[in-house]
């Protein structure tokens, strides 16, 4: 049997990323789409917080004065999905993902906690994955931008409530693995 693929997707700071980390414990490897994005802004010298931490919100001069942040959307969908080919991210990632799932040694799922486009969720689909979405009260569109805008046509096998507090979160993840047949009882 293949090892288990879910997408997460959801607006910033709506809690993908720390339900993604929920699931590592429970036989879970994370990845994501932005991974090439990430390691190239490292490769020009930002740091893993100015990548993937508390300053990727703040300007930086190595940029511009842009963020972070700012530099992965438009280097991610300005440049990477409308100048060179609309699939460049979904190819790049499923391309390691069905190395990692051929191999019968890799028996660890798979989170992808950056799905914002729809073929991105689809991708994840045609390899019998499912698509949760992580909804925060409170928590809307952060931007105008289609990376944020992207999501409504994304249609989830699973909602999960995010509107209580970390523990909060990692029991719902924990029961949507039960209602999903994954989780190991441990």
């Amino acid at each position: 049997m293949k090892p288990r693929l879910i997408g997460l997707t959801g607006y910033v700071g709506s809690g993908k990323s720390l339900a993604a980390n929920h699931l590592l414990p429970h036989g879970y490897i994370r990845t994501r789409y932005a991974v090439v994005l990430k390691m190239m802004l490292k490769t020009l010298g930002l740091s893993n917080a100015e990548v993937d931490g508390h300053l990727k919100e703040q300007p930086c001069a190595l940029l511009g004065g842009k963020t972070p942040r700012h530099a992965m959307l438009t280097l991610g969908t300005e440049w990477g999905r409308q100048m060179i080919d609309w699939d460049i991210w979904v190819r790049a990632l499923m391309r390691h993902v069905d190395q990692y799932r051929a191999d019968p040694l890799n028996t660890k799922g798979i989170v992808i906690d950056d799905v914002r486009f729809a073929n991105e969720a689809q991708a994840i689909k045609d390899r019998g994955g499912v698509i949760w979405r992580i909804d925060r009260p409170g928590v809307g569109q952060g931007s105008c931008h289609i990376s944020e805008t992207g999501q409504s046509e994304i249609v989830p096998d699973l909602i999960i409530v995010n509107d209580g507090d970390k523990c909060k979160l990692a029991e719902s993840v924990l029961t949507a693995l039960y209602f999903a047949g994954e989780a190991k009882n441990e």
